[in-house]
């Protein structure tokens, strides 16, 4: 499947309900203890972006090399040394995992570990049930 951005509205409609129920579900995922480990990654902007390009490579089945991930991170958003340093933090609250990287033994890869996917997955599936439950009363 090919890379597909869809352009956004930049209108809301304020009188379809849809749009209050999407918002009260945000306000309650950052609230919710069960969204911990995802919560403290969009404290930061540069935490956020490191874990929403660990899942895109994970879910797409890729290898993210740490570098690779150093170099997603635009360089108006923060340091390289800021973006390691969020990198070895991950790493130790153990949001992230480090891997063996099986083609090149001189790099590493950074995945999101078992329990960030997981939080992440249902994070997702909240929000997609959200638009599909309000789109079936139609």
């Amino acid at each position: 499947m090919a890379n597909k951005i869809v352009k956004i509205k930049t209108k809301l409609d304020p009188s379809i309900p849809l749009a209050e129920l999407y918002v009260k579900n945000i306000f309650f995922t950052y609230i919710d203890d069960n969204f911990k480990e995802i919560n403290y990654c969009r404290a930061d902007l540069t935490r956020h972006l490191m874990l929403l390009k660990a899942m895109e490579y994970d879910l797409g089945k890729r290898l993210l090399r740490f570098e690779d991930l150093i170099d997603a991170i635009p360089h108006n958003v923060c340091s390289r040394s800021h973006k390691v340093h969020c990198i070895n933090d991950l790493c130790e609250r153990e949001i992230f995992e480090r891997r063996e990287n099986p083609n090149d033994k001189r790099s590493t890869i950074i995945a999101p570990s078992k329990k960030t996917s997981d939080q992440y997955l249902r994070l997702y599936n909240l929000y997609k049930t959200t638009i599909l439950l309000y789109e079936f009363k139609k």
